[in-house]
């Protein structure tokens, strides 16, 4: 039987709303390995954060964190790409002027140009668990390259005005070279253009060998490894841009919809 390659998205996909593993669900995932698969989690958050789930549902041999810039092989980072610092300055210089708040994840740190309410979620969610997943944070309220502790893997802002978000987008100038997104109604995200979860799908694919890669997500930074995928699913609480992107869609988080996902896979070839 052949080995195939199944990528999770984490916030609203297979984490339940109040940010837990359903005991069905993790059923389905040990089952999934069972049947001698890969299961990965493939999450905008920074590795620090997504390492305690990847633990959890015991899927450690591999992680793609930051939505596709980082993979991580055990503890070790396989493959990663880039923002241009260039993009990173011309925030933190318009932040630093209007008070408004960005971070960059940069490798298993966060950085950060003032303090903010957002940061109290990272701050409770890692004191629960052990120095394994302490996650460093780093105030910089001037951009200073030499702070960062490896490249920058991805630049976000919180804003929960579209029209200001789209005049902080058009600040940034030239965006070739990047991606723009929202990873929350709040969020928005820039990564490398060369990364997504669609990327690292289809390089994870090759690497260790799967037959089929498949994917399940709910949003828009997993809207490349939805349409990539050899077959995929979405959730039915994905916003309607995003609903479209996959082969079917499944039950909302609280339902389980990972799990019946897996169940199809495991029951059909697709």
């Amino acid at each position: 039987m052949s080995m195939k390659l199944l990528l999770s998205d984490l916030d609203g996909t297979l984490l339940t709303p109040d940010k837990t593993l359903s005991p069905r669900v993790l059923d389905r995932i040990e089952r999934w390995k069972e049947e001698g698969n890969v299961f990965v989690i493939a999450t905008g958050r920074v590795v620090s954060s997504a390492r305690v789930f990847a633990d959890l549902t015991d899927t450690a041999d591999y992680l793609i964190a930051c939505s596709g810039a980082c993979i991580y092989e055990g503890d070790q980072k396989v493959y990663e790409e880039v923002v241009p610092v260039e993009i990173a300055k011309k925030l933190w210089q318009l932040f630093s002027e209007t008070g408004e708040y960005c971070q960059i994840y940069s490798d298993e740190a966060l950085i950060y140009n003032n303090w903010n309410p957002f940061l109290k979620a990272y701050q409770g969610f890692h004191s629960k668990f052990g120095k394994k997943y302490e996650l460093p944070m780093i105030e910089m309220r001037v951009f200073d390259e030499s702070l960062l502790p490896g490249g920058i893997h991805k630049l976000s802002f919180v804003n929960h005005d579209p029209d200001r978000a789209k005049e902080v987008i058009e600040h940034l100038g030239d965006l070739s070279e990047v991606n723009v997104f929202r990873s929350l109604s709040h969020l928005y995200d820039i990564i490398s253009i060369k990364a997504d979860k669609g990327i690292a799908g289809k390089w994870l694919k090759e690497r260790i060998g799967a037959s089929k890669f498949y994917a399940i997500g709910d949003n828009e930074n997993d809207v490349a490894m939805l349409e990539m995928s050899d077959y995929a699913a979405v959730m039915e609480d994905a916003p309607p841009t995003v609903l479209p992107r996959a082969d079917r869609i499944v039950a909302h988080s609280g339902l389980d919809g990972v799990a019946d996902f897996i169940d199809d896979l495991l029951e059909e070839e697709f």
